[in-house]
């Protein structure tokens, strides 16, 4: 499955505190979607890192005057136990102007659902667990959380420009884009966040919940956040973002700085993660 299953704190799609002009699209269109992520921390007692890349495919089935409809799928390349792995796609969405995606091929996936209990010789009774393999994995069971999927892939919408007011999750507050002409002569953007202390708590929570889960040593979402209650953390979230002609962001690149004080022990932690939106072909 992929790794977006996983808790990863800035894999989701940031917002503008103003009224955004939508991304055009020609039917037919076929767009590569790529996410990458490295991160590397620094402990008292050592250092670790790792990194990983995602993708989908997006194609444009139908533009209409109330929205557009789009499937989503694997790359090209993709084996058949991917795909008996990955039952969620291919999925189709339509996403209505100024409203909430819409599934469209929720019993289809239901169908591939069952190929995938099957083969893998499970029943609904493992819905919702988590399970290590070369990564940690929700065994997920809902044809509706593919929308989670889809939106961690999501640029956001257009109209950007100097001075647009950028949300980005995991912060705590908004902060305005600053222009700057990068050396590919494409619309660069620049924003600086401070971090959201609670929202890493919550993290750190939700994944020692999940370790737990794994090593069978269950821990409970409120024991877990008793242990990380008294965590002093800080950092900052750099964002650049691409555009093209439109204000579009073609390419978002997301670096956090993180510092947490836990236990009398220092964690020093970086991410970055590089999403991408490219027309196939070009």
């Amino acid at each position: 499955m992929l790794r977006l299953a996983a808790v990863i704190l800035i894999v989701s799609s940031a917002s503008l505190n103003a009224e955004p002009s939508k991304r055009e699209m020609r039917l037919g269109e076929v767009y590569e979607l790529s996410l990458t992520h490295k991160e590397s921390s620094q402990r008292d007692d050592g250092s670790s890192s790792s990194n990983g890349q995602d993708g989908l495919v997006e194609k444009v089935i139908a533009v209409t005057d109330k929205g557009v409809e789009l499937e989503y799928d694997l790359p090209a390349g993709a084996t058949e136990q991917d795909r008996i792995r990955e039952w969620t796609l291919p999925a189709r969405i339509f996403k209505p102007d100024g409203g909430t995606p819409q599934l469209l091929n929720a019993p289809e996936m239901e169908k591939r659902l069952e190929r995938f209990l099957t083969a893998a010789k499970w029943d609904r009774a493992v819905c919702g667990r988590w399970i290590f393999t070369w990564n940690a994995f929700r065994i997920e069971c809902d044809p509706q959380a593919v929308l989670k999927l889809i939106d961690g892939f999501d640029l956001g919408p257009c109209g950007l420009t100097t001075g647009t007011v950028y949300e980005f999750p995991g912060t705590l507050r908004a902060a305005p884009l600053v222009r700057r002409q990068s050396s590919s002569g494409s619309n660069q953007y620049d924003a600086t966040f401070a971090v959201d202390p609670e929202a890493i708590r919550q993290a750190q929570a939700e994944s020692d919940v999940v370790v737990g889960e794994i090593v069978k040593e269950p821990v409970t979402p409120e024991q877990a956040r008793r242990k990380h209650a008294a965590d002093q953390i800080s950092g900052t979230i750099a964002v650049t973002l691409e555009t093209d002609g439109s204000g579009c962001a073609t390419r978002r690149i997301a670096t956090s700085q993180v510092t947490i004080k836990a236990g009398g022990k220092l964690e020093t932690r970086t991410t970055t993660q590089t999403l991408e939106r490219k027309l196939q072909g070009s």
